[in-house]
């Protein structure tokens, strides 16, 4: 009697530590499991952006960086970067919003 109680006891105790174990990767990961929305944006400089870098609003990541092609801008010798990128679903981005690239920490990332 009391080795089936402490079994199973162990084995309550190891499914709610595997449940937030989960639940906390999922939280530091910033996981994502729902669909996404595809987005492209114009820059003049994306010094530093490389695909597969984060999108973030207000600090959280809500999306990451696809690739970046080189267009023509308004005039001839101007170059500016096309970038594409995907947002989790349930995040939108108004035509009127302005986007901006920023670094990540002081040492330029």
């Amino acid at each position: 009697m009391k080795t089936s109680s402490a079994a199973i006891k162990l084995v309550i105790f190891m499914v709610i530590t595997t449940v937030l174990t989960l639940f906390l990767a999922g939280t530091i990961g910033t996981l994502s499991f729902g669909g996404q929305q595809r987005y492209r944006a114009v820059f003049g400089d994306v010094t530093g952006l490389l695909a597969g870098n984060d999108v973030r609003i207000s600090g959280v990541k809500v999306g990451q960086v696809n690739g970046m092609t080189i267009v023509n801008g308004a005039t001839s010798s101007a170059k500016v970067a096309e970038v594409s990128f995907t947002l989790n679903d349930g995040q939108r981005i108004p035509q009127s919003s302005r986007l901006q690239l920023r670094y990540r920490n002081l040492v330029g990332e």
